[in-house]
């Protein structure tokens, strides 16, 4: 056939087609041609190294082609007579010939190439310029070929030859004002050309040169057209950022590093999902279906499930590339049908989606926690109802919609369990839980997942998680990949993984990098190289309390999930010298520079680090460097107190050495350097500025001191004979570091030990902190604790004087001496030591009352006015303070117990609501007022009059900045 056709002249042709006499007869030789070219192509009727023959079939086949068209153009292109299958398979026919693999000159070596070259010319310009030209012919009935053609048109633009690019993308912005001249808009394009991309640049077509030509030209198309101008844009931006993720995808595909192939992996998740489409919400930003609507069948954003075309009739073999589709998933979660998510020939199984391939390079890893994560971006694609979807992947079980998200729920929770992410794991229990009880009344299944459940819970308080570290990994040079290049990442690392570990793992992944000993960024220097650089240092993260544990004695094991978990900020902070540098004591000149990370999404997510998206620094003076070392050392007491005191079995050591560090001057020195550093007369007079830093700092001081007393009472209860001596030297210093920080700071009190043992188990840090709320938002500094008196602010009188009465709070305050029974107004408050087995009662008092003691509290005489450094400041010391205070120490259980009220508090009750607070009495009415403000958020005021209540409307309004 090859050789009849090449001795065919125009006129034979001619008078050939002429022998048709009906367009019909014409128009099925036309398809059966078309369709044999096709087959002989793509067939490879010779063998691959006949080059010769090859080119011979190919210049033939050019020729009857283009006349074809012109007899085409003749007869078929009118309204009357427009044939759109005939056309359709011509297009086809012609983007699969200048695809073909034996016209890919740039495969070829060049002296090959300039023989074909001198010989028969560059076929793929040929038969690109006669697509380009019919095109524009086809006039109306472009609307015909969208979206059908936008994938065979981006074939062949992907072709690497500039010429035939620069005459077929403009084709592109031809579609898009056709579209929108037809409909207002050009999804239907827009869809298509972003499903296509991604089949084709995994396949290895695209580069970067076509990614900015594709920009180029189709912005230069978009100049005169005014009002698609802000579409185009937008358009533009978005296909030419997946371009991006696409392409480095593509490259880490065949590279060992699997940290790179997931970095790739989701950018491209997240790169599909966003613009107009979705708000990339996934499971961070908890938006209800997760990567939203988007993901829908067929709707914007289209994960859809591939158009079947073929048959309507024997020639439409050409519907979209093979007849079956290639519906290829954008973001591929596989499937398709009702479940919404996309994926597989055809609205099949095939191929895999990103999402799963995601899964499994975590599984790989043993990332379970992350695999859980990613799946659960699934999850939210599916309703709980009873609507049929394709069967996804290896779920071939599920039918309905309601089946297969419980299904995955399953396989999340376990891999949750596996991640010790019980927490996510109850969430997730609980919503099947609701389904079985409200919906399916299934109380068989209920029971066992509250079964599962409830072992969750145990986990959360028993089991002991270690605590990942996390590690700021910047990558500086032009040697690394786009999506890598003078980034800084957080990486969460393993259970027990140290800096070093670590490092010299990410060093195997990139063994031409250099590695970087500083913690600064690089400059320009290091950034424009064209090595590759890597820089790690290990970064802390700040925790995040949930709201609904905010102000509560939340249980350590709780609290302490949430120091490494659901993060998003990180510090790292570098001291460096400022000033004078003093010998004997460096804290004066002992700044601290904090770099202050804030990742794109929280850890854990969906991968083991994400960008990060924000990095702020900050200085802190040496003054507020040591109120943090204070608070810090304070909780890191607290902490391993609550430890020892739930687990009798834990080694002394780490206590012993911790301890002795702080009591024992010959060690670390203590707070004296504090008190040398900043508590002198010229440090005061110079920065007044610093006057409630200055309390706050004592403040924590004198709070160390009761701390330092639970933990070596602890420590001579757990202590073996060997140690016994060093106990007793450390008892020794520790009398005489409290009689000095109680004379110079007054006294604090901690409950006793056994009488927290007798209450429910809750965390003395987290009642610390809690107490802390009730007095760090009035006036003055932000210690708000009970002092011994002092006629003077910075002196301390010469015999201590406890305070009697305190009308408008309750708190547990254990003193050293017996019983004190004070009276105000008309209730005596007895002080008592803490140490009977029983929660204290709750002392509810009336706004009369109130009133009453807060007019015999005007009486006492200054010698009995008690004064907190925090909260019964003067006016004009400071403004509300919205800050919380981290400097008192809870108490657990109520020690102030009332003699003659007419109030009596239900027992059981009072067990129940006991709150810990701090006790303060307000010398002045302004004082009244805050404390009141205080107090309502703790306690439940009666009033038996009317009157009363409107006479506490000012303390509610004063309550309000709480």
């Amino acid at each position: 056939m090859t050789a009849i056709l090449s001795q065919m002249t125009d006129q034979h042709y001619a008078a050939f087609l002429e022998t048709f006499n009906r367009n019909s007869d014409l128009v099925d030789f036309l398809m059966e041609s078309f369709v044999l070219f096709k087959e002989l192509i793509r067939k490879h009727v010779y063998p691959c190294d006949w080059m010769a023959m090859i080119m011979v079939q190919n210049r033939v086949f050019l020729r009857a082609i283009n006349i074809y068209a012109d007899t085409m153009n003749q007869k078929f292109l009118s309204d009357n007579n427009f044939e759109v299958q005939l056309w359709n398979n011509y297009f086809h026919l012609a983007v699969a010939f200048i695809t073909q693999e034996s016209l890919q000159l740039q495969h070829f070596s060049p002296t090959k190439r300039n023989k074909i070259l001198a010989k028969y010319g560059d076929m793929r310009l040929l038969i690109g310029f006669a697509i380009r030209d019919i095109w524009y012919k086809l006039g109306n009935h472009k609307i015909c070929f969208i979206p059908d053609m936008v994938g065979p048109i981006l074939e062949m633009t992907l072709i690497p030859e500039e010429e035939l690019r620069r005459a077929t993308i403009p084709i592109f912005f031809d579609m898009i004002t056709c579209e929108h001249e037809y409909s207002g808009n050009f999804h239907k394009f827009e869809n298509e050309i972003i499903q296509k991309l991604d089949h084709e640049v995994e396949g290895g077509g695209g580069d970067e040169h076509y990614m900015q030509l594709l920009e180029t030209i189709l912005l230069d198309c978009a100049v005169e057209k005014h009002t698609l101008w802000p579409q185009i844009q937008h358009f533009v931006a978005l296909v030419k950022g997946l371009l991006i993720r696409l392409l480095d995808y593509r490259t880490v595909m065949s590279d060992d590093s699997r940290n790179n192939r997931m970095s790739c992996t989701v950018n491209l998740l997240v790169e599909s999902v966003k613009g107009e489409y979705t708000d990339v919400c996934y499971y961070v930003g908890g938006c209800e279906g997760g990567v939203c609507s988007g993901w829908g069948g067929g709707g914007r954003g289209g994960v859809r499930a591939g158009r079947r075309r073929g048959g309507e009739g024997e020639w439409e073999w050409g519907g979209n590339v093979g007849g079956g589709g290639v519906g290829r998933g954008r973001v591929g979660v596989g499937g398709g049908g009702g479940g919404g998510v996309g994926g597989g020939g055809g609205g099949g199984g095939g191929g895999g989606g990103y999402l799963y391939k995601l899964r499994d390079l975590h599984l790989e890893g043993e990332n379970y926690t992350e695999a859980a994560y990613t799946l659960l971006l699934h999850t939210r694609l599916l309703k709980w109802c009873d609507e049929m979807c394709t069967p996804q992947f290896e779920l071939h079980g599920s039918q309905t919609q309601r089946q297969l998200k419980e299904t995955l729920y399953d396989t999340i929770i376990d891999y949750f369990d596996k991640g010790k992410m019980w927490e996510e794991a109850i969430t997730l229990c609980k919503e099947l839980a609701e389904q079985y009880e409200n919906e399916l009344f299934d109380y068989e299944l209920l029971s066992k997942r509250l079964e599962k459940q409830a072992k969750f819970y145990e986990n959360i308080m028993k089991i002991l998680r270690p605590k990942p570290d996390y590690f700021a990994v910047g990558f500086y040079g032009q040697g690394y990949p786009p999506f890598l290049r003078n980034k800084v990442f957080i990486h969460r690392g393993k259970e027990y993984e140290r800096r070093e570990d670590f490092q010299n793992h990410l060093m195997s992944q990139f063994p031409s990098s250099v590695r970087l000993n500083t913690t600064t960024m690089p400059g320009p220097d290091v950034q424009d190289s064209a090595l590759q650089y890597i820089q790690c240092f290990t970064v802390q993260p700040v925790l995040e309390i949930p709201p609904r544990l905010k102000n509560k004695p939340v249980p350590d094991q709780i609290i302490n999930f949430y120091k490494s978990n659901y993060v998003q900020r990180f510090h790292y902070s570098r001291p460096v010298r400022k000033g004078p540098v003093d010998p004997n004591n460096e804290f004066v000149s002992m700044w601290i520079e904090r770099t202050t990370f804030t990742t794109v999404y929280k850890l854990p997510g969906i991968l083991r680090w994400f960008e990060a998206s924000d990095i702020k620094h900050t200085t802190l003076s040496p003054l507020e460097n040591a109120i943090e070392t204070m608070e810090s050392t304070n909780e890191k007491i607290l902490a391993m107190i609550n430890q020892y005191q739930s687990d009798v079995s834990l080694p002394i050591n780490p206590l012993s050495m911790l301890l002795n560090g702080i009591v024992d001057p010959a060690v670390m020195g203590g707070f004296a350097k504090y008190e040398k550093a900043f508590f002198t007369d010229e440090y005061i007079e110079n920065h007044q500025e610093d006057h409630d830093k200055l309390m706050r700092l004592k403040d924590l001081i004198a709070w160390q001191t009761p701390l330092l007393g639970a933990g070596i009472s602890l420590h001579g209860k757990r202590v073996t004979d060997d140690l016994r001596p060093f106990h007793e030297r450390m008892e020794e210093c520790f009398k005489q570091l409290k009689k000095k920080v109680e004379k110079e700071y007054g006294v604090r009190e901690l409950p006793d030990l056994e009488e927290r043992k007798s209450t429910r188990p809750r965390s003395m840090l987290r009642s610390y902190r809690q107490s802390v709320i009730s007095n760090s938002s009035l006036q003055g500094t932000e210690c708000g604790t009970p002092t011994r008196l002092h006629v003077d602010r910075d002196m301390p009188p010469e015999s201590p004087v406890w305070p009697c009465a305190l009308p408008h709070s309750s708190g547990s305050l254990s003193t050293n001496t017996g019983e004190d029974i004070v009276t105000v107004g008309d209730t005596d408050v007895r002080l008592r030591k803490s140490k009977k087995k029983k929660r204290g009662s709750m002392i509810f008092i009336t706004e009369e009352r109130e009133r009453t003691a807060t007019l015999d509290t005007k009486r006492l005489s200054k010698k009995q006015e008690f004064r907190s450094d925090t909260n019964l400041c003067s006016p004009e010391e400071g403004s509300v303070r919205l800050t919380n205070s981290r400097s008192l120490p809870a108490i657990t259980g109520l020690s102030l117990s009332v003699v003659g009220s007419s109030e009596e508090v239900d027992s059981a009750r009072a067990r129940r609501d006991s709150k810990s607070v701090s006790v303060c009495l307000p010398s002045d009415r302004t004082a009244n007022r805050r404390s009141k403000g205080v107090i309502n958020l703790f306690f439940k005021t009666k009033s038996s009059k009317p009157e009363d209540a409107k006479h506490s409307d000012p303390a509610k309004k004063n309550s309000q900045h709480f």
